[in-house]
This record gives structure tokens, sequence and C-alpha cells, in this order.
């Protein structure tokens, strides 16, 4: 009868383990930066992508570097030499040729063939945080925290213009796609519309309750596209005005951008989803969610089927023509990120080794037997956990396990419940590693069936700890070996008896994990 029901609630608890995981899959292709770049960025952000006009490339800005992946192979190319400093702002010329990121005071051109420096446009007098090629390639414009707009000549490096207007820091520029306008925005929540060729101010749009972030040109030129806290707004370009506000998100929205036909609209921010949205009627179509924090960027492949999101260390590809796992781009894995609420269960298997010992007395002049049992035998384990990530590095959690192990050798049909109930810690040691260490230290209690006593007689209480290592194979999936001690003892007197029980058991657990964050 035991086994059978040992046999059931195995069943059971693999079954909910395999579903757990199973939730966690997501309908995109995950990859980070290489695992070098991945050790050296630390704390660090990736915080700008683009793809290349013919889909081949995406090129990705962080705060240590730049680095361009061949979306047909999956593969990094070359790296580039770093810049010196983060790079807030990354963007690829038309014919693919020149690779342009935004870092500190200075903008940095790169021939992406051969990876060489071309030249450093120095202008403005502090960061740099939006750059944007013209649709011919032949113009760089640049916005910046100093308030001003600068525009390059990307053939000689030579400054062109000076454009001056917005009384703030300017967080985003884009040209129109005929290269007549350049539209900006920033902490003064306005929009500018700029003359290309003169630096005339054609527009100023009003109405925006908070700092816009991003804009962004529709491809037949007609609407703009900017954030405005939680809020998108698109414009009329021709006349300025307001067509309709898209509502959806609950946190500040960080970027838009157009699909390459016009009839989708992307979004993305603080609430680490992504919205896709009916360009013309403004209705919300699909929300993609699978970002673990804070979302920088978005970008749509020139096809239109994939698009690319970015947040902390991860950029994930998603497959829009069927928004599923897309096996053809073979990025590589890391960690998400772990700051917040964290849950999770496992179910394992291990060996244990025990040692049990029984004494009874029946008054004050007769000794019962003693009975002692030593041996090891196979348990079988289930583990919860609930916490808090402190960063994505270190895990505290409420964790509570329990080993059952079943004895033949005291008493026949013997079962032992090794429970623990106490505090762990799980630390990453190294961030380019999956690699971690975990360890809990509480109360144990070990509940024993057997015939001298009742199994409310036979609950035993002491101390537990526990010491493991483990490898975190895929985002929210891990193994870990583990070797766990409980000590615990009871003492049962009532008018005539006196029952003396003690359990000690080593237990070393293999249990895969599934946790939630």
């Amino acid at each position: 009868m035991k086994t059978k029901m040992f046999s059931i609630f195995f069943i059971f608890l693999l079954f909910s383990t395999v579903y757990l995981l199973a939730g966690f899959a997501q309908e995109y292709t995950r990859f980070s930066l290489p695992e070098a770049a991945d050790s050296d960025l630390k704390e660090g952000r990736i915080t700008a992508i683009q793809y290349s006009r013919d889909g081949r490339l995406l090129a990705i800005a962080s705060s240590i570097g730049i680095w361009l992946y061949d979306t047909d192979r999956g593969e990094e190319v070359p790296q580039l030499t770093r810049h010196i400093g983060g790079v807030s702002s990354v963007s690829l010329s038309p014919d693919g040729k020149t690779l342009a990121g935004g870092s500190g005071r200075e903008i940095r051109l790169w021939d992406v063939k051969t990876g060489v420096h071309k030249q450093t446009l120095k202008g403005h007098t502090t960061f740099v945080w939006s750059i944007s090629f013209s649709p011919d390639g032949k113009t760089l414009a640049s916005g910046s925290r100093d308030k001003t707009i600068r525009l390059w000549d990307v053939k000689t490096g030579m400054h062109k213009r000076t454009i001056r207007g917005h009384t703030d820091e300017i967080l985003s520029v884009s040209f129109s796609p005929d290269a007549e306008t350049l539209a900006s925005g920033g902490w003064d929540a306005t929009i500018r519309l700029w003359d290309v060729q003169t630096g005339a101010l054609k527009r100023i749009i009003k109405g925006h309750t908070a700092t816009v972030n991003s804009v962004s040109f529709s491809p037949d030129g007609k609407t703009l596209a900017s954030t405005s806290g939680k809020e998108i707004h698109l414009l009329d370009t021709k006349t300025g005005a307001y067509k309709r506000k898209l509502k959806g998100h609950t946190g500040t929205v960080n970027s838009v951008s157009f699909s390459p036909d016009g009839g989708t609209l992307a979004s993305a921010g603080w609430d680490k989803t992504i919205g896709l949205w009916d360009a013309k009627t403004g209705a919300l179509k699909r929300t993609l969610k699978g970002h673990t924090s804070n979302i920088s960027s978005v970008s749509f492949s020139p096809d239109g089927k994939t698009m690319a999101s970015t947040s902390g260390r991860e950029t994930l590809l998603w497959d829009l023509s069927t928004i599923v796992y897309s096996a053809r781009a073979r990025m590589f894995s890391t960690r998400a990120d772990r700051e917040g609420f964290i849950w999770g269960i496992g179910v394992g298997t291990g060996m244990a080794s025990y040692t049990q010992s029984l004494v009874e007395y029946w008054g004050d002049a007769y000794e019962g037997p003693r009975l002692e049992a030593r041996g090891a035998e196979s348990a079988f384990i289930t583990n919860f956990r609930i916490g808090h990530g402190l960063t994505d590095q270190v895990l505290f959690y409420y964790t509570s396990r329990i080993a059952w192990i079943p004895l033949r050798n005291l008493y026949r049909d013997t079962v032992i419940a090794n429970g623990t109930a106490g505090l762990g810690v799980t630390i990453y040691p190294y961030y380019k590693s999956n690699f971690y260490l975990s360890g809990s230290v509480g109360l144990s209690t070990l509940a024993t069936w057997f015939p001298p006593l009742e199994l409310e007689k036979a609950r035993a209480t002491g101390l537990a700890v526990s010491a493991g290592i483990g490898y975190e194979f895929f985002p929210h999936s891990s193994v870990d070996l583990t070797v766990s001690f409980g000590n615990a003892s009871r003492t049962e007197i009532d008018e005539r008896n006196y029952i003396e029980l003690t359990n000690e058991v080593i237990t070393v657990l293999l249990t895969l994990n599934g946790l939630a964050y």
C-alpha cells in the first residue's frame, strides 16, 4: 500500500514540476553577449539594438562595447574595437558598410566588414543619447544631453550644422523616409521637426505630459510615433495634429518602432512587455512577455518577420509570423535577471545514510529491548522555495525539503520522512557562469512509522544543515547536488513507559528544480 502511495505521489510531483517548467517556455529565442563580454559587462546593460537594412546583421550596443551578430548563422561576427566608456546608441548605415556608436560625448564610426575604426566625431560637450543615419546614408544626426542636435558628413566626418531649440536633454532623433525632416524629442516633453537642409525649425509639437524617450517615423512618412510616460502618441507629420493615443502599458515606454510595412507599431518599456499595435486603428493586437527587466529597445527585421528586443543583459528574437520559438536563430542562452520575488519547486532522488535507535522502558524495574539500525537507502526528495532575489546573483528564500526514506532494517516497512524547514541562500559567484552554490540551515523534523509508536508520537525535532552546488542549464531550470544532515530526537514519558527515539540522517541528493522569477 505504501509503495503504491509513493508511486502516485512521485508521479504527481514529477508532473507538477514538468508543468511548471513548461509554463516558462517562451515565444522567442534568447541570447546574450559573448561569454568574455558577458564577464566584463558585470553590472552593465545592453542599451540599444538595430538591424541592418538587409537583415543580415544585428548590432547590439552595451555599456562596454558593440557587437554584431550574423542573424542567418546565429553567430557573433568578429568583435569591434571597444569604445571607452558606455555605448548609449547604435546605428547602421543603409548600405550596411558603416556602424556608428555614441560613446560619452563622442561618436565613433567603424567599417563593418573589417572592424577597423574609421573616425571619431567630436563636438558635443556631454553625453550623446541618440544617433541616426539619414536614409541616403550621407548624414548622421546626433542628439545630446547638451540640448543640441549635430549633423555630420559621414564620408568626411566633418561637422555640418548644430541645431538648437530644445530646452533640455535630447533623447531621440529620427529621419523621415524622404530625408527632408528630422524629428527630435527629449526631457522638455516636446517634439520638434527640423528642416535637414537648413536646420530651420518646421514645427513644435506639444501635449506630451512626460519625457519623450523615443520617436519613430512610419515608412510612408505620414505618421510619427512618440512616447510620453505610459502612453504612445501617433501624430500627423504634416499638420502636427494628434491622431490617437495608445494606452495599455503599466510602466514608462522607452522605445517605439514601426514594422517595415507600416501596419504594426511595437512599443516596450519598464513593464517588461512589448505591445504590438495596429498602426491604423490603434488597437492592441498582442502583448509579448518574456523579458525579466526593463526593455530598452525594439527593432524589426527588414522583412518584418522577426523582431529583436533587449533588456538588461539579454536580447530576445521574436518570430512574428507565428510568435513561437525560432530554432533558426541558434543564439546561446544565459541567465535572466532574478531580482524580486521568486518561488519554485523541485523533485529528485538520492541516497540516505541513517542511524536510528529506539529504547523502551516499562516502569522502574524492567528495561525493554534496545533497537539500533544503521544503513543506507535510496530516498525520494521534494522541495519548495519562496523568497526574494537581492540581485540576480544572490537569492534568499524560505526552503522546505522532505526526503522520503524507506527502511527495512529496524522494523519491516519502516519509513522516515526527513523534513527540513529553514532559510536558504543561493549565490552565483561568477556572472559569466551559470554555476551556483547553495546552502540552508533550519529545523529538522523526522517522522518515523513503525509499530511501537503511533504516528503522532514518532515525530522528532532537531537541527538540519545543507550545502550544495548546481548549474542552471536553462533560465528557470536547474539541477543541483546537495548534502543534507538532519539530527532529531524525541522522548515520550507516560505513567508507566519511557521511550527514547533518535534519528540521524545524512542525505546526498540530486534535484531538478523549477524556479519562477
